[in-house]
């Protein structure tokens, strides 16, 4: 229960990874034994059969609103403007709370940086994204520095790095470093 703040984070020593991940593998990565305030919920994932660099990885979940707002946004806008701007333009009225999500994309990770992105799909609550929207480059950019930004926070908080995230044989692909474990405990 709670929040994020609220408990206090101790991860193991780093251990050398390279390994390998089914779509079932990688959905139940994303959804066993996480905290209720986790961004995502009931993340499916499905790896395309391929081995190209962008092979296709789709991606349906429910997505905490107030997560991508204040936290993707790292501190760019206070809570006010944020909450001021969004009632603005009315997304509070059509987008809840939480939302489902649906993303079709494909890409490559080196050194902690995506070094390839293709958005090939996406919709919202079953609202499809039309075309030009998503092929559009500020489309990739925008996603592209919402995953560099992932990256760097979790690396920045486990000591992890990612030499290499890739889809191979149908599987994504993952070598690097990362915590041997993790305690969490309420703050005191």
């Amino acid at each position: 229960t709670g929040q994020q703040e609220d408990y206090v984070y101790t991860f193991g020593a780093l251990k050398p990874v390279d390994v390998r991940m089914t779509n079932e593998e990688v959905s139940s990565f994303f959804n066993y034994n996480r905290p209720p305030y986790f961004p995502a919920s009931n993340v499916q994932v499905k790896v395309g059969s391929g081995s190209a660099v962008n092979t296709p990885i789709e991606v349906s979940a429910t997505i905490d609103r107030d997560y991508a707002i204040y936290n993707l946004l790292d501190g760019q806008f206070s809570l006010g403007q944020i909450q001021e701007g969004l009632e603005s333009i009315g997304i509070t009225k059509i987008l809840p709370r939480k939302f489902n999500l649906y993303v079709k994309a494909g890409g490559e990770i080196k050194d902690n940086k995506v070094v390839s992105f293709d958005l090939y799909d996406a919709s919202v609550m079953g609202v499809k994204i039309p075309e030009n929207d998503l092929s559009s480059a500020d489309a990739s950019s925008m996603l592209i520095e919402i995953i560099n930004k992932l990256i760097t926070d979790y690396n920045a908080r486990t000591g992890s790095t990612f030499e290499s995230v890739r889809v191979e044989d149908g599987q994504i692909q993952m070598k690097g470093q990362i915590p041997s474990s993790l305690e969490r405990k309420p703050k005191p």
